[in-house]
């Protein structure tokens, strides 16, 4: 086991997983992306909406793919490769099966609203149900960058980094000797190939290295029991952000890596602060991370066009009241699923959440 070992910031981790999936079920509630703004009066709360999203939801994809690197490269930086495979082994059970299990879910609903309820005038308009177009699918639908289940985009990378010959070795090299500059080299790298790399990767790519960087040589900043520092510097760098790379830029994203890496350490240390006290996330919700995170990006659109098709956000209270009401909704239909779902078939949740061995799902294997 790593030297610096401290089970403290393996319960941090566990108490982040439900209010990070929580929240990542709200960035996809947005329903200002099927709205026409141009007749309603809502620029208050399309400012104060994308502040809390920029800042605060936008971190926990990235806090996602920090946690996974952290979790593989806990014992060290060194990945031989009996490990490797190993760790390969384990995950195609914890990730691959999953994931191909819950596209099929996508595929069915895909169809099913290309073919009953006429949603052909789509981004994916052109979609002609070939196999070849079938197949492809699973790893992106044609016309964008996400499969069947979009949010298991997040997955895809994460099973290409993992498991795909020679992302790990090579990380492990860069992170022997380079250390502290093998994030921040992925980063430039994720902003150079930004208008090429439709899958994201080299962002992935870069969260995940800082994730490996904090869990090898990072340990003792992430264990500090004062959160007011890392509290401050993020503060700070986000309104830097806002008031100088108003425009974006080559520099502001170097800037928002930057913010983000700051978000989540920030986060980490504010939860082994929580967890010390005592605090725990009741079991039941802990361990229906994974399921919701997959479940609600089956429907959540549809509920979101729904929802402003009746009650028209026509200002900023109306924005705020639709939102409330398209987020009650998704999560609660996620939760109840979850439930009845473990109620009939607590064996099949297992293997849809990647935990077939246990009897309920541990949010905490996707990231060993």
């Amino acid at each position: 086991m790593h030297a610096h070992t401290d089970k403290s910031l393996y319960s941090a981790i566990d108490l982040l997983r439900f209010p990070m999936i929580a929240a990542v079920v709200l960035i996809h509630c947005n329903f200002l992306q099927y709205l026409d703004t141009q007749n309603f009066d809502i620029a208050a709360f399309r400012m104060g909406y994308g502040i809390f999203k920029t800042y605060m939801l936008d971190l926990c994809v990235p806090a996602f793919f920090a946690i996974s690197g952290f979790m593989y490269f806990r014992d060290g930086a060194a990945v031989a490769a009996p490990l490797f495979v190993d760790k390969a082994r384990r995950r195609w059970h914890s990730l691959v099966v999953p994931y191909l299990l819950w596209n099929v879910a996508g595929l069915a609903v895909f169809t099913a609203k290309r073919f009953l309820l006429d949603d052909s005038t789509s981004m994916h308009g052109n979609f002609d149900f070939s196999p070849a177009q079938i197949a492809a699918g699973f790893f992106m639908v044609p016309g964008g960058p996400y499969p069947y289940d979009f949010p298991l985009w997040y997955v895809r990378n994460l099973i290409l980094i993992t498991m795909v010959w020679p992302c790990i070795p090579m990380l492990s090299l860069m992170l022997r000797h380079c250390k502290a500059a093998t994030p921040v080299a992925f980063a430039i790298m994720a902003l150079m190939a930004k208008d090429i790399d439709t899958l994201h990767l080299t962002e992935s790519l870069t969260y995940f290295s800082f994730g490996a960087w904090l869990s090898i040589y990072g340990r003792p900043l992430l264990t500090r029991r004062r959160a007011l520092p890392a509290a401050g510097v993020y503060i700070a760098l986000a309104a830097a952000h806002m008031m100088w790379f108003p425009q974006g830029g080559a520099a502001a994203g170097l800037l928002y890596f930057v913010i983000c890496a700051a978000g989540i350490t920030l986060a980490i240390q504010t939860a082994g602060i929580m967890a010390r006290s005592g605090m725990r996330i009741p079991r039941t919700l802990a361990s229906s991370t994974f399921f919701v995170y997959a479940f609600h990006g089956l429907f959540c659109a549809m509920v979101c066009k729904t929802v402003i098709q009746k009650i028209a956000p026509s200002d900023s209270i109306l924005c705020v009241a639709d939102a409330i009401i398209i987020y009650t909704i998704v999560a609660g239909i996620s939760l109840a699923a979850y439930f009845a779902a473990l109620r009939i078939a607590p064996r099949a949740v297992g293997v849809l959440c990647g935990t077939a061995a246990r009897r309920r799902c541990q949010p905490s294997a996707k990231t060993r």
